[in-house]
């Protein structure tokens, strides 16, 4: 391979990490930013609502997962809104550490059980409008 090859491979590389750096923070930053910006008619619409969720406490979690379904990570009322949709009891938000600070977006699990591990005590992260979002596995356990 010629120098000048190995420089063009080299410069391709370069091109590829910053493309994935680049889509990266896209997803990560830019994407959950633009959901919050939606109107709040424009989310509501594609489920009924028909009261507003009560907290239930903070319950610990494992690998196994307490409540087994998810749509990774989330704002509080994406999460709930796609628990009532598939019909489940409970919702719940965790590891909000995880999200970039201030960002309101946890882990979202939901299911009809929540408590089969029993209660925890570090769910203290909330979102702007003041709703608990969980901690380290620990879900913010919502009835809905």
């Amino acid at each position: 391979m010629s120098d000048k090859q190995k420089f063009l491979l080299a410069i391709v590389l370069v091109l590829l990490v910053i493309l994935i750096g680049v889509a990266y923070y896209y997803y990560v930053y830019v994407v959950p930013s633009l959901a919050k910006a939606l109107p709040a008619t424009a989310v509501q619409s594609t489920t009924t609502q028909s009261a507003i969720p009560t907290y239930v406490g903070c319950y610990k979690d494992n690998s196994a997962r307490v409540m087994p379904s998810t749509i990774g990570v989330s704002s509080w009322d994406a999460c709930r809104q796609k628990a009532a949709a598939s019909g489940a009891a409970y919702f719940g938000m965790q590891y909000a550490e995880g999200s970039p600070a201030g960002s309101g977006l946890a882990q979202c699990y939901y299911g009809n059980d929540y408590a089969k591990l029993g209660a925890a005590t570090n769910c203290k992260a909330k979102d702007a409008q003041g709703r608990i979002l969980g901690a380290y596995w620990s879900n913010a356990v919502y009835k809905l």
